[in-house]
Protein backbone atom coordinates (compact mmCIF):
# COMPACT_ATOMS: atom_id res chain seq x y z
CA UNK A 1 0.00 0.00 0.00
CA UNK A 2 1.19 3.32 -1.05
CA UNK A 3 0.49 6.30 0.90
CA UNK A 4 -0.94 9.42 -0.68
CA UNK A 5 1.23 12.74 -0.34
CA UNK A 6 -2.07 13.92 1.42
CA UNK A 7 -1.51 11.05 3.85
CA UNK A 8 2.08 11.56 4.38
CA UNK A 9 1.37 15.32 5.61
CA UNK A 10 -1.13 13.97 7.70
CA UNK A 11 1.28 11.58 9.62
CA UNK A 12 3.71 14.57 10.22
CA UNK A 13 1.09 17.25 11.45
CA UNK A 14 -0.55 14.08 13.95
CA UNK A 15 2.16 11.83 14.14
CA UNK A 16 -0.66 8.93 13.10
CA UNK A 17 -2.96 7.63 10.69
CA UNK A 18 -6.13 5.51 10.92
CA UNK A 19 -6.82 2.89 8.21
CA UNK A 20 -10.32 1.77 9.49
CA UNK A 21 -11.32 -1.84 8.08
CA UNK A 22 -7.31 -2.48 7.54
CA UNK A 23 -7.86 -5.66 10.24
CA UNK A 24 -10.47 -7.99 10.12
CA UNK A 25 -13.22 -7.99 13.22
CA UNK A 26 -11.35 -11.68 14.11
CA UNK A 27 -7.79 -10.01 13.97
CA UNK A 28 -9.50 -7.26 16.20
CA UNK A 29 -10.72 -9.52 18.63
CA UNK A 30 -7.64 -11.03 18.80
CA UNK A 31 -5.67 -8.06 19.53
CA UNK A 32 -8.31 -6.87 22.34
CA UNK A 33 -7.98 -9.73 24.14
CA UNK A 34 -4.47 -9.74 23.88
CA UNK A 35 -4.52 -6.33 25.00
CA UNK A 36 -7.23 -7.04 27.72
CA UNK A 37 -4.42 -9.71 29.15
CA UNK A 38 -1.37 -7.31 29.19
CA UNK A 39 -3.46 -5.39 31.19
CA UNK A 40 -3.41 -7.17 34.33
CA UNK A 41 0.51 -7.70 34.78
CA UNK A 42 1.83 -5.89 37.45
CA UNK A 43 5.67 -4.85 36.09
CA UNK A 44 7.27 -1.67 34.88
CA UNK A 45 6.50 -1.91 31.42
CA UNK A 46 2.85 -1.42 32.42
CA UNK A 47 2.05 2.69 33.00
CA UNK A 48 -1.07 3.06 35.44
CA UNK A 49 -3.27 6.07 36.20
CA UNK A 50 -3.25 6.59 39.56
CA UNK A 51 -7.09 5.52 39.31
CA UNK A 52 -5.37 2.13 38.36
CA UNK A 53 -6.26 2.19 34.66
CA UNK A 54 -3.54 1.24 32.04
CA UNK A 55 -2.19 4.18 30.63
CA UNK A 56 0.40 2.62 28.18
CA UNK A 57 1.41 -0.84 28.02
CA UNK A 58 5.12 -0.91 26.64
CA UNK A 59 7.36 -3.99 25.09
CA UNK A 60 4.62 -6.30 23.57
CA UNK A 61 6.64 -6.43 20.37
CA UNK A 62 9.96 -8.09 22.49
CA UNK A 63 10.36 -11.59 22.61
CA UNK A 64 11.05 -11.72 25.99
CA UNK A 65 10.03 -9.57 29.11
CA UNK A 66 6.97 -9.62 31.26
CA UNK A 67 4.43 -7.76 28.73
CA UNK A 68 6.03 -10.30 25.79
CA UNK A 69 3.03 -10.84 23.10
CA UNK A 70 3.11 -12.95 19.98
CA UNK A 71 -0.35 -11.36 18.78
CA UNK A 72 1.27 -8.44 18.54
CA UNK A 73 5.02 -9.44 17.92
CA UNK A 74 3.48 -10.42 14.71
CA UNK A 75 1.18 -7.31 14.33
CA UNK A 76 4.20 -5.35 14.06
CA UNK A 77 5.84 -7.30 11.64
CA UNK A 78 2.77 -7.53 8.74
CA UNK A 79 3.25 -5.98 5.68
CA UNK A 80 -0.09 -3.83 6.21
CA UNK A 81 1.72 -1.86 9.05
CA UNK A 82 5.18 -2.32 8.19
CA UNK A 83 5.00 -0.63 4.42
CA UNK A 84 3.19 2.74 5.22
CA UNK A 85 5.00 2.89 8.35
CA UNK A 86 8.41 2.65 6.91
CA UNK A 87 6.76 4.98 3.93
CA UNK A 88 6.05 7.53 6.33
CA UNK A 89 9.32 7.89 8.34
CA UNK A 90 10.92 8.05 5.04
CA UNK A 91 13.07 4.83 6.19
CA UNK A 92 11.54 2.71 3.09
Amino acid sequence: MQLTEQQVAQFNRDGYLIFPGRFSKAEVAVLRAETARLAHIQCETVIRERTGGVRSIFRVHEEDGATRSAAFRALVRTPRVLEPTRQALGTG
